[in-house]
């Protein structure tokens, strides 16, 4: 078989860390006494505003950049304490799944995520995921992030693989988007399309989308063949 490429984001395909990211937000709201919205409002909101502007929407005075800068660094203290563990998981089947992929001679593994990378390996580690793939980039690790095309690019580079070989896993417009700039195949996991944002712009785009882990690993097949 021809070497192939297989590349997972991580939030929203891999795991559920939605709650834990809306969570934290709150988490330095309440810590900095500004206003606190409800679980269901962040959630909402998460994926329509940057994190800046979240804040600056729930703060009870103007923002200067540095008190910005000290909340997201905040954000990232609570989000990577046991906070993760409690909130985050897997999605059914999806581990399972990697692992089956993982088997298969002449196949690349990476997970190539927006989410900080320090945060990432945090995760990664605390999940005992690296044996699993070959490569894993979070932001810091590439020079700019989806849909930008330079982390598949690397990817590709250091797989040895053309675009013809690749497929990308996500469940964004920017995973979408870094697929088209690439020109790889794509799969659109649809598993929490309440979260689902740009939704009228992705339809436009018509992208394969899968509801369930069956038709991931059907369609995963079908790439491999």
């Amino acid at each position: 078989m021809t070497k192939k490429l297989i590349v997972f984001d991580f939030d929203g395909t891999i795991m559920h860390t939605h709650t834990t990211m809306s969570l934290s937000i709150i988490g330095v709201l309440e810590f900095y006494n500004h206003h606190v919205p409800s679980l269901k409002e962040m959630n909402d909101l998460l994926g329509n505003l940057s994190m800046a502007n979240i804040f600056r929407k729930y703060a009870k005075h103007d923002l200067l950049d540095i008190e910005i800068e000290t909340m997201i660094a905040k954000y990232y203290e609570i989000y990577g304490s046991s906070l993760f563990m409690i909130h985050s998981y897997f999605f059914d089947g999806i581990l399972e799944l990697i692992k089956k992929i993982r088997s298969i001679d002449n196949v690349k593994l990476a997970i190539l995520s927006n989410k900080k990378s320090t945060l990432l390996t945090t995760m990664v580690d605390y999940y005992n995921l690296h044996h699993y793939f070959d490569y894993i980039y979070g932001a810091e690790d590439v020079d700019q992030m989806k849909p930008h095309p330079s982390g598949l690019l690397r990817l590709m580079n250091n797989c040895n693989v053309d675009h013809k070989n690749t497929l990308l896993i996500g469940d964004s417009l920017a995973d979408l988007k870094a697929a088209l700039n690439v020109k790889c195949h794509f799969l659109l996991v649809n598993w929490e399309p309440e979260y689902q944002k740009h939704k009228e712009t992705i339809a436009n785009l018509k992208p394969l989308v899968v509801q369930t882990i069956d038709e991931l690993e059907i369609e995963i097949s079908q790439f491999l063949r």
